[in-house]
């Protein structure tokens, strides 16, 4: 208990630091993020041998009326551990990204950096849905700052819709909280959810509420507006912080109601259900088909985003287990594998000066590390074997094949949805596959020598990179630790395993 206390109030003291320590030499200050990030993952590391005997609980000040606690269960544990991980990869790689930044703008990143850490961590650890709330809105400013960072007129345009859209997902939610307390008089997330809730007549309205207001943030269509702009107009560790979790509080937060506020065995059937299923497939669809059509890198894979949100929820909405494995898997390798992709498209348009995709001919020739890790990030996104992608993606056709069995759906569904994870996978590979074509084999355009990327930025990207091929080619072991972290909510009943 006493370390998961400290886990809680760690990034709290290192913002103080920060804070004390603002008008000091640029030199030191961005290395305090890398360091809280190294000491959270020692801890986090620790504190999973106390999982398999209880839940620990924790509240991060005193008894209020409105109670701000949090818990630390197997699932949180997960998600917590990838989101570390990715902090870390982007901490390391802005230490040098940002030296042309000026020394203002620098500190002020890092700061907002590490609130955005202690934000979605306590995002992901809140044991009741008024803390979720707290935090989740707290997240819409922090994140704001990281969006509006170069503080060009296209960044405050892009953070001015960011802004306008979570407005109005936080309202959703708020209407939605307030809803729930009301039938329940509480919002504390329990293990099946709550029956009483799931059969009030208010239901529909309380479940479009949270869909909504978690959706604006996951960028699922049709309220994904904010995001393909928001992306291109950050820098590229903010960018890769933005898809690679902030976006990921959305998708969570749908996947955490339905597992303990609604409960799985009790929105089986409903017609709710089906349209969200259809909005998840269309959204699928669409990111990637919109993707195809552009030619700025960064928003191309802020599309590819939105696409593989739609992966994700349609997996929380088939909730079968192994679809919500998938959906679970998908949401750790998708949160590495965008993280690569933005670092090392950062680095393309950092070296070459441009963002179109023309400028990438003959890059893999020029500077073959950063291009080789591009590579590995786009062909998991893809799905090819031996990457985490084609893990998570397979293990979701296993859950919609499973949905079908246990007659959560129709045959007619289950065909449509496996017809289109597959086309999607296709239409990643139409976009994906030409950059890669040009970066390889097309005559480069620009003979000048390659930015040398420093050590902590080499190994930002081999880190990554490394993840997201060894948990492709040795998934056993995540693939337990995730079935397990959502057994005690669902029971793996019918398959014990994808493969």
């Amino acid at each position: 208990m006493s370390l998961f206390i400290v886990f809680l109030w760690l990034p709290l003291l290192f913002l103080l630091i920060q804070l004390l320590f603002y008008k000091s030499s640029i030199r030191y200050l961005p290395f305090l993020n890398t360091l809280l990030c190294l000491i959270l993952l020692a801890l986090l590391l620790l504190l999973y041998q106390y999982l398999s005997q209880e839940v620990l609980q924790a509240s991060l000040i005193a008894p209020m009326p409105v109670d701000i606690s949090f818990k630390l269960d197997q699932l949180n544990w997960l998600i917590c551990l990838f989101c570390i991980l990715v902090w870390l990869a982007s901490s390391l790689y802005s230490i040098y990204f940002m030296k042309a930044d000026s020394l203002n703008k620098v500190k002020r990143y890092q700061i907002f950096s590490t609130l955005n850490l202690y934000a979605i961590l306590l995002i992901f650890l809140s044991s009741n849905m008024i803390t979720f709330f707290i935090f989740f809105e707290l997240l819409l400013i922090v994140s704001y700052v990281l969006i509006i960072h170069y503080q060009t007129q296209e960044s405050f345009a892009a953070g001015i819709r960011y802004l306008f859209f979570q407005i109005i997902g936080g309202l959703m939610l708020l209407f939605a909280v307030i809803l729930t307390y009301t039938v329940l008089e509480t919002t504390e997330f329990v293990p099946g959810g709550y029956e009483q809730l799931t059969s009030n007549p208010f239901f529909s309205l309380i479940f479009w509420f949270f869909v909504i207001g978690f959706s604006i943030k996951a960028g699922l269509f049709p309220v994904h507006i904010w995001l393909p702009e928001a992306h291109p107009a950050a820098p590229a560790p903010a960018s890769a912080l933005l898809s690679g979790m902030v976006i990921k509080t959305g998708t969570f937060g749908i996947m955490r109601v339905f597992l303990e506020l609604f409960g799985i065995q009790n929105i089986i059937g409903r017609t709710d259900i089906f349209i969200l299923i259809f909005l998840s497939i269309f959204t699928m669809f669409w990111g990637s088909a919109i993707a195809i059509g552009q030619g700025h890198i960064k928003r191309i894979l802020a599309y590819s985003s939105v696409s593989q949100m739609g992966y994700i929820v349609l997996g929380t909405a088939f909730l079968s287990p192994f679809a919500l494995l998938g959906s679970l898997l998908h949401t750790l390798g998708h949160s590495l594998v965008k993280s690569l992709l933005f670092l090392s498209a950062g680095s393309i348009v950092n070296d070459t000066g441009k963002a179109d995709i023309s400028s990438i001919d003959g890059y893999g020739y020029k500077n073959p590390f950063v291009f080789t890790v591009f590579t590995i990030g786009a062909l998991s996104i893809i799905g090819f074997p031996l990457f985490i992608n084609f893990i998570s993606k397979w293990t979701l056709g296993v859950g919609f094949m499973e949905a079908y069995q246990l007659n959560y759906f129709p045959f007619w569904l289950f065909i449509i949805a496996l017809s289109v994870l597959l086309l999607s996978s296709i239409l990643n590979a139409t976009y994906y596959v030409p950059i890669l074509i040009r970066g390889w084999f097309y005559p480069s355009r620009d003979h000048s020598i390659p930015i040398k990327l420093k050590t902590p930025q080499i190994f930002s990207l081999a880190m990554l990179a490394v993840l997201i091929v060894s948990l492709g080619i040795f998934a056993q072991p995540l693939i337990e630790i995730s079935m397990q972290a959502l057994s005690a909510v669902i029971p793996f009943a019918y398959y014990t395993s994808p493969f």
